[in-house]
């Protein structure tokens, strides 16, 4: 009876490292966004693997959020802050190269002002913000178009 428990655990945990293992593997695979595409692509349909997941990706704890009512998914960073968010896809609207996906990329850069997004990327243009002393925003970039520059 002992036996057969041990092995069941040995089995389960071997299990679990293998996917473990494989999530890891794929993370390192999924290079750009739409990444939750992607990770359908791959066979990924599950929050706790998106989970997973985005922490490879981004280099730290998620959290992962549905919004039904515009069919956006939001990954949150551990202060609650959207670090990747993606539209839900849309069949008609998506080409092969997943053009058609809405997704942005929020990157908080500035140590000063950790609340404070510094960069906002999606397929279509950068927009950067820089801020002074006191958080002011004094410079601001929108794709090719400065909008504010007090630096």
């Amino acid at each position: 009876m002992y036996m057969k428990s041990t092995i069941r655990r040995i089995l389960r945990e071997n299990v679990e490292n293998n996917h473990e293992l494989f999530l890891e593997k794929l993370s390192k695979k999924i290079k750009k966004p739409p990444y939750f595409k992607e990770m359908k692509h791959y066979g990924v349909d599950n929050f706790r693997d998106y989970e997973k997941l985005f922490s490879y990706i981004f280099n730290q704890d998620v959290d992962i959020k549905l919004y039904k009512e515009d069919s956006w998914l939001g990954v949150y960073n551990s202060d609650g802050m959207a670090i990747y968010d993606e539209e839900g896809e849309n069949e008609s609207d998506v080409d092969e190269d997943s053009s058609g996906v809405g997704w942005e990329i929020t990157l908080y850069e500035d140590s000063r002002f950790p609340e404070k997004w510094t960069h906002i990327i999606n397929a279509e243009e950068t927009t950067i913000r820089e801020f002074n002393d006191d958080g002011d925003v004094i410079y601001l970039k929108d794709g090719d178009e400065i909008k504010i520059d007090r630096r």
